[in-house]
């Protein structure tokens, strides 16, 4: 989802810098992808025709998913040119792939960098700051906590909990409506692949409510 005016052959990492550091970047970035690329994706677009939609030089693994690439495969198969993998929560961390073969990467590089100084930084402030309870445990990673969290949320209007992973926009919805004065303040992360710059912007624009809260 880059425009033409993107080096491709640029590392990804600088190609967010750019957008980090160019405001008109990142709005035509976000024309781009909201309207060309979506259009193609929508319909199959023809491989001899992708170079209207700012992809004149598509990479294979682009083609062959016909434009539609996972998360986990863009970090593995359009890893960094060193053939490294790219972190997920932030691709500024790059590491040696475990299997070049893989379809996903089999671990973060993030994570392994950091995981350990983390959990040993918030164990410290909960232990000494909050005095919390020496017995009091605490997952790390929501991967433990999966199957033993309880996914039975009921969205406003809903008689019954929705199956899935929660999703919470239709309450942030429903409290926008509710109060019309609550302000919404919307972060996004440009080296994050878990919750990716745009979609955060792409969601809130199709809010179930009314179009003049969209101002909030």
């Amino acid at each position: 989802m880059e425009s033409q005016n993107i080096n491709p052959d640029l590392d990804l990492n600088e190609r967010c810098r750019l957008l980090q550091d160019n405001t008109d970047l990142r709005l035509e970035n976000r024309r781009h992808a909201c309207a060309h690329f979506r259009t193609a994706a929508v319909v199959h677009a023809d491989p001899r025709r992708r170079g209207t939609i700012g992809l004149s030089r598509p990479h294979p693994v682009i083609n062959r998913a016909d434009l539609r690439i996972e998360a986990g495969e863009f970090l593995q198969q359009l890893g960094s040119p060193s053939g490294e993998v790219y972190g997920r929560l932030d691709t500024r961390y790059e590491g040696p792939r475990m299997d070049p073969l893989e379809k996903e990467p089999s671990y973060d590089p993030q994570t392994a960098r950091i995981a350990a100084a983390y959990a040993a930084g918030w164990d410290n402030y909960a232990r000494n700051d909050l005095k919390l309870s020496p017995s009091t445990k605490f997952i790390q990673q929501v991967g433990d906590a999966w199957g033993i969290w309880n996914w039975k949320h009921v969205q406003p209007n809903v008689n019954e909990p929705v199956p899935g992973a929660l999703n919470t926009m239709a309450d942030l919805a429903a409290a926008m409506t509710f109060n019309p004065g609550l302000k919404i303040m919307l972060n996004s992360g440009y080296f994050d692949v878990a919750t990716p710059f745009l979609q955060g912007f792409y969601e809130m624009r199709h809010l179930p409510m009314s179009a003049g809260l969209q101002k909030n």
